[in-house]
């Protein structure tokens, strides 16, 4: 009735035939579902209108100019195959020539269609089928995405992560599943809590045979996942274990660099490393040591790796700065290393120092200093002599904090007092005014085998002398106005 009176009184037209509405609504199909045999029509839902709009693009441009438009809630209606179409659509990021309008759809909609993806697959979606699906999410964006795109796919591979994990635990994957599948499942960020003990099992039993190389990728795998893979991780540890007798000594390293970074069967470590010390990788065997010895290890065994790190001056020249500082640091917790590699480190350090970033060569000093030895030998006089021929050439590359630190860690060396002179003067006339009062107490207490007649230590002294009668001033000044007993309760709180 209401279609009738609205062609007699707005169009002021006989009412079409059957035939004319079937012609207009089929031309508008993408809005309005149309039943010729009943003559009924509806409005289509937005969610698939946007389907019959993507159906339609012919473009990346188009699909992202749909799917930015349309509101979170009906893209993540939309069918799966429909969402996999445009996860593969937009895959990669626009182009920066591309204009303004382009990127910004484009970056909406990935964003939209990351969101949607894990809502989708939380109906019947089969083991495969998943495992595909997080394959397309991982490569979303390509390698330098938007960094929006790039948490909001992390995100999703983590939602994704939590379907697969209940998958594993409640449907299982199948005894036979390849070993390439498993390894992708222990690089995914799976919730181990809910699969790692079914999927600890299924892998023991695919492994069995296997040789240590094949194990290897799944070992780092999950101890990257720690703490939650523990489980999984023990097995697979106890697992490489087991075949490190027959294995090449290379894997058996990296193996043990992995358990050590896990903290697995660390009391085990040692020894297996002292079997294969002569023929493994020798910075591979440097970071199984300096982790060791991070934790205070100390054994026969341990001794024997650290000996052998220490004795090979050669080989610690070609190490980088960065892991010459890490075995200096761990000599800071194991006596060990402090008594039969430091001095080694410490010559090797020397002859690469220029090459040393501020921070790291600060670091590095401080280390030495705070080493769990009380024996200076070449090598620490080596690097003692040549921190005072580089470093004073660079102070203004050091922040105060660093500065302080080499200040710190020279005090008590007399082949340093050139340096300590330079650093301190550095600091007393060009950085106090930026010190907060707690490293300006440090910076102090780094001056101190000065003595009090030197120029630098009678300029740190009258900065306080000046900083404690402001501090004194102001007091007064609050006095005045809020009276005695509440400026010594507004110190007190500060106290």
């Amino acid at each position: 009735a209401n279609v009738v009176l609205y062609f007699q009184n707005v169009l002021r037209k006989a009412m079409w035939a059957d035939d004319d509405f079937e012609t207009f609504f089929e031309s508008r199909s993408g809005e309005w579902d149309y039943d010729v045999v009943k003559c009924r029509v509806r409005l289509r839902p937005k969610y698939m209108q946007l389907e019959n709009s993507l159906r339609r693009a012919r473009t990346p441009a188009e699909i992202a100019a749909a799917i930015s438009a349309a509101d979170n809630y009906d893209v993540c209606l939309l069918r799966l195959e429909t969402l996999e179409a445009v996860l593969c659509a937009l895959g990669q990021p626009p182009s920066q020539m591309a204009d303004v309008t382009l990127m910004v759809n484009t970056l909406d909609a990935q964003k939209k269609i990351l969101v949607a993806i894990p809502k989708a697959c939380e109906k019947d979606v089969s083991f495969r089928h998943l495992m595909t699906i997080c394959a397309k999410v991982a490569a979303f964006g390509g390698d330098q995405p938007d960094p929006k795109v790039a948490e909001r796919r992390d995100e999703t591979a983590r939602e994704l992560g939590d379907l697969v994990a209940d998958k594993i635990r409640y449907d299982g994957v199948g005894e036979n599943v390849p070993l390439s599948v498993l390894t992708t499942l222990c690089h995914m960020p799976l919730n181990w809590r809910t699969c790692g003990e079914r999927l600890g099992k299924l892998v023991a039993r695919r492994l069995d045979g296997q040789p240590l190389e094949t194990v290897l990728p799944l070992l780092r795998s999950v101890v990257a996942a720690l703490p939650a893979s523990k489980s999984i991780a023990e097995r697979l540890a106890d697992i490489s274990r087991g075949l490190f007798h027959d294995a090449d000594p290379a894997a058996v390293a990296e193996a043990l660099e992995a358990m050590v970074s896990g903290g697995l069967c660390l009391e085990a470590v040692a020894g297996c490393l002292g079997r294969v010390l002569q023929s493994a990788p020798f910075s591979v065997v440097t970071v199984i040591v300096a982790g060791l010895g991070e934790i205070g290890m100390d054994s026969d065994e341990f001794r024997t790796c650290s000996h052998f790190v220490g004795s090979a001056r050669t080989s610690l020249e070609a190490l980088p700065p960065t892991l010459l500082l890490r075995l200096c640091v761990a000599a800071t917790k194991s006596p060990c290393i402090a008594e039969t590699t430091l001095d080694a480190v410490a010559g090797a350090a020397a002859l690469t120092l220029p090459a040393w970033s501020a921070d790291d060569a600060s670091k590095l000093l401080l280390a030495v200093a705070k080493a769990k030895t009380t024996i200076a030998g070449r090598g620490m006089v080596s690097l003692y002599s040549r921190a005072s021929e580089v470093l004073s050439t660079r102070l203004q590359e050091f922040s105060s904090v660093q500065l302080i630190k080499v200040a710190l860690a020279i005090g008590q060396v007399p082949a340093c007092r050139l340096l300590l002179e330079s650093v301190a003067i550095e600091l007393a006339f060009s950085r106090l005014t930026d010190l907060p009062s707690a490293q300006l107490h440090l910076l102090t207490q780094s001056l101190l085998p000065l003595g009090s007649e030197h120029r630098a230590m009678i300029g740190v002294l009258d900065h306080w002398a000046s900083n404690f009668a402001e501090t004194t001033r102001q007091e007064a000044l609050l006095t005045e106005s809020l009276g005695l007993e509440l400026v010594r309760q507004r110190r007190g709180e500060l106290e």
